[in-house]
């Protein structure tokens, strides 16, 4: 049985401030441990950083990339 959650096209605002938060309140609810995290990524990196509240995680210029994976890693 799996027990990790692998979102998809996230926003890691969103998954910061709603995702997980919500995920903890379900897995409280039902007296459950929380899942792993494990999102899933579709890696476009563009030569211009791409507005914020458009992208989602994975996408945009090498710095919003290795940003999102630094947020995802803590």
């Amino acid at each position: 049985m799996g027990g990790a959650w692998h979102p998809l096209r996230i926003r890691t605002d969103w998954l910061r401030e709603t995702g997980i938060p919500h995920l903890k309140e379900i897995a409280e609810r039902e007296n459950r441990l929380v899942p792993d995290l494990c999102p899933r990524i579709r890696l476009y990196i563009t030569d211009q950083p791409l507005p914020n509240d458009k992208r989602v995680a994975g996408e945009g210029d090498l710095d919003q990339v290795h940003r999102d994976l630094s947020e995802l890693e803590e």
